[in-house]
């Protein structure tokens, strides 16, 4: 390795420096759903079926267990200044990008954990072009997923 490489890597050791912010983890809402504490605390990017009415936010794993109100199939999503604009909006399938909490449970406690410091919030169309990004040196479905 060249010198500047090495002095590089060792003050990004002495700093501290963590990993990119923009950096995340693909994942489906199922396997958020299944394990939970694989993911606590990391950023990641989900797609489900938000719900933005009075009654709360929520990303449920399809639009039937938002009608018959499955909360357990659901992930409570914190919204701040990212989600002023989806208040009120009809639910459907969105994109979604925070850091995953595996105690938020939202409200009463019947959610299976929350998405918080979100910074990706976007409806996602299936025939769009604009599918969720998967990060560089990412695996996708055709090189192998984990």
């Amino acid at each position: 390795m060249k010198p500047i490489t090495i002095a590089f890597v060792a003050y990004l050791a002495v700093t501290g420096a963590d990993a990119p912010a923009s950096s995340f983890e693909l994942v489906s809402l199922v396997r958020l759903l299944a394990a939970p504490e694989a993911y606590d605390g990391k950023r990641i990017q989900v797609v489900g079926y938000g719900s933005f009415d009075s009654t709360g936010t929520a990303l449920y794993l399809n639009a039937q267990d938002h009608q018959h109100g499955v909360p357990m199939s659901a992930v409570w999503l914190v919204l701040g200044q990212t989600g002023a604009p989806k208040a009120g909006s009809p639910p459907g399938y969105v994109v979604v990008r925070g850091t995953f909490r595996a105690e938020g449970r939202g409200a009463m406690g019947l959610f299976s954990g929350a998405i918080t410091d979100i910074d990706r919030l976007e409806d996602w169309v299936m025939d769009s072009p604009a599918l969720p990004t998967q990060p560089k040196n990412e695996p996708t479905r055709t090189q192998g997923c984990r």
